[in-house]
């Protein structure tokens, strides 16, 4: 909230077009941008590092020998696991430095979080590129799975789960490991087009549902 507040005056001062590339008021607004862009940044590489290795796990469950990773990319280019937070915030200030004449000739400001991107790949290989849409869609389970094993973690209770059209491009083999593998996540409500059976599972029926209220 911080860094939108700070983003928007930067902004505002910079769209104003009454600003110059030695604008002290803009100086001060890019100091405090750059120290509240390392803080986030550096969160969210830290929830990348520990949530990666839970998502590595359950991906594994029904992925074969593929091997998923999860990137974040920071809108400096490079922002390596060791670095500090200083480090990141002086990062940033040359980078803003660098962009100042575009920065006011486009009246906007060009870097930081609010830019940054994550990229998702197989193998090396970003996945909305060459996964097939059953690949895609495992992976998207998986990460589901893991952020329900992250939550319970942090905050000591099992969150419900919500999967929409779940066995969607799925391979039946894969259908049936998830299924396997639910168990262990509490509360999970599905809805499918195809009917499934299982131990703990209770089907609920649109048409059912129909008949009962006529």
């Amino acid at each position: 909230m911080q860094y939108r507040r700070i983003l928007q005056q930067r902004n505002a001062l910079l769209a104003s077009g009454m600003v110059s590339s030695s604008d002290q008021a803009l100086d001060i607004w890019t100091g405090q941008l750059a120290l509240q862009a390392a803080s986030i940044v550096m969160a969210r590489m830290d929830f990348v590092s520990r949530f990666s290795v839970q998502f590595r796990k359950i991906y594994a469950l029904f992925s074969g020998e593929q091997v998923p990773s999860i990137d974040y990319n920071c809108s400096l280019g490079t922002c390596g696991p060791d670095i500090r937070k200083e480090e990141l915030a002086a990062q940033f200030l040359d980078r803003y430095e660098e962009l100042r004449s575009s920065e006011l000739m486009r009246r906007q400001t060009l870097a930081g979080p609010h830019r940054d991107d994550m990229r998702f790949c197989t193998d090396g290989h970003e996945i909305r590129k060459y996964a097939s849409q059953g690949q895609q869609r495992s992976f998207l389970i998986a990460m589901k799975l893991a952020l329900h094993k992250y939550l319970s973690e942090a905050e000591g209770e099992l969150p419900v789960t919500l999967f929409d059209d779940l066995f969607s491009e799925l391979d039946e083999d894969v259908s049936e490991m998830i299924i396997d593998s639910l168990s262990a996540y509490g509360q999970v409500i599905i809805t499918s087009t195809v009917e499934k059976r299982g131990e703990g599972i209770t089907l609920f029926s649109i048409d059912q549902a129909r008949q009962a209220r006529s």
